[in-house]
């Protein structure tokens, strides 16, 4: 089923790439809107190759898919603060969203990325607002105490945290 499930997504990512090639309006709202696609069949690739391990260590082999969704969201974010600055609204207004965009990708890396430097270039990346069911300022929150409860005050930006450091481990079921 996960080897199915891989196939379809790569199969979706080169429909998206070969979408992108031939998209004719290159506007920065069009090349924003494909990289945070990216980012969800990121998040996707993430979930799937680890969705049949019990053990948090699953998630060490997808390093590289969370710093390119930190990545993308980094520039994503950016040009949406240039749309922002262009719109009515102000800088101060939060924006609201029925479709995911970057707030669940960018929980998901800091939480479950064991790399220091990554989990807080994630956390650096949160924002106010909500997308769907996501509230910008709680999930920076619980990401902040995920981050906290893991790594203690060791400080330590070299090396992954420990397994047994992990706190979702340690959550009542």
């Amino acid at each position: 089923m996960v080897i199915d499930l891989q196939k379809l997504l790569e199969k979706w990512s080169l429909t998206l790439e070969n979408s992108l090639k031939n998209l004719g309006n290159r506007s920065p709202f069009n090349i924003t809107a494909a990289q945070i696609l990216q980012t969800q069949y990121l998040v996707a690739k993430v979930f799937c190759s680890t969705l049949f391990h019990e053990h948090e260590l699953a998630y060490d082999t997808n390093i590289s898919e969370f710093s390119n969704i930190v990545s993308l969201e980094k520039v994503a974010l950016k040009a949406m603060e240039g749309f922002r600055q262009t719109s009515s609204y102000s800088s101060n207004t939060p924006l609201f969203s029925f479709d995911l965009g970057i707030m669940a990708s960018l929980f998901l890396t800091a939480c479950k990325c064991r790399c220091p430097i990554i989990r807080r270039q994630a956390l650096d990346l949160r924002q106010s607002g909500i997308e769907g069911a996501w509230n910008g300022r709680a999930v920076g929150v619980a990401a902040e105490w995920v981050l906290r409860e893991e790594e203690g005050s060791k400080g330590d930006l070299e090396s992954l945290i420990a397994d047994w450091q992990r706190s979702v481990e340690k959550l009542p079921a």
